[in-house]
């Protein structure tokens, strides 16, 4: 097992893919390194896939679940409470998922990996993907615009 910081360490710059080089024209997708990231250190096993999507995109892991993973996670919303707050914000090692109707996703959303909520900016966090500026994976501020909700690991991150 590594730690998610090893893991950050070990991926930050590259680009990364575990589905037979899918799509073609961009195989570097953030679903590849959420997948690495639950198969290196949530240990989640893979079979063939340790976060299968249920239809393909990256938002289809949060928005369908499959049953296998929900022994590893537990899926929360994104909800803005009257006043326009956030009811919750993603904690480190949560898999942030975006929308199918993120704008230049080609209907597939987004998902990263939390580094850090920004304490002081509730609108805000620190996230590490792969194919939202480069098809690298990277370190990347986010805000919440189009974000669905969390999955949360059951399991501690070290």
């Amino acid at each position: 097992m590594v730690s998610l910081q090893e893991f950050v360490a070990k991926y930050n710059g590259k680009s990364k893919t575990v589905d037979g080089n899918y799509p073609t024209k961009q195989p570097y997708q953030c679903w590849d390194i959420a997948e690495l990231y639950c198969r290196e250190v949530l240990e989640i096993p893979h079979n063939p896939w340790a976060l299968p999507t249920g239809d393909g995109t990256a938002a289809g892991s949060y928005l369908l679940m499959p049953p296998d993973i929900s022994t590893y996670f537990l899926r929360k919303k994104r909800v803005r409470v009257p006043t326009g707050i956030l009811n919750s914000r993603p904690q480190y090692g949560d898999l942030v998922f975006w929308s199918k109707e993120l704008p230049g996703s080609g209907g597939a959303g987004h998902v990263s990996i939390c580094l850090s909520p920004y304490e002081q900016n509730r609108y805000g966090f620190l996230g590490f993907d792969q194919n939202w500026s480069a098809p690298k994976a990277l370190r990347t501020a986010h805000n919440y615009s189009y974000v669905l909700g969390y999955l949360r690991p059951r399991k501690a991150i070290k």
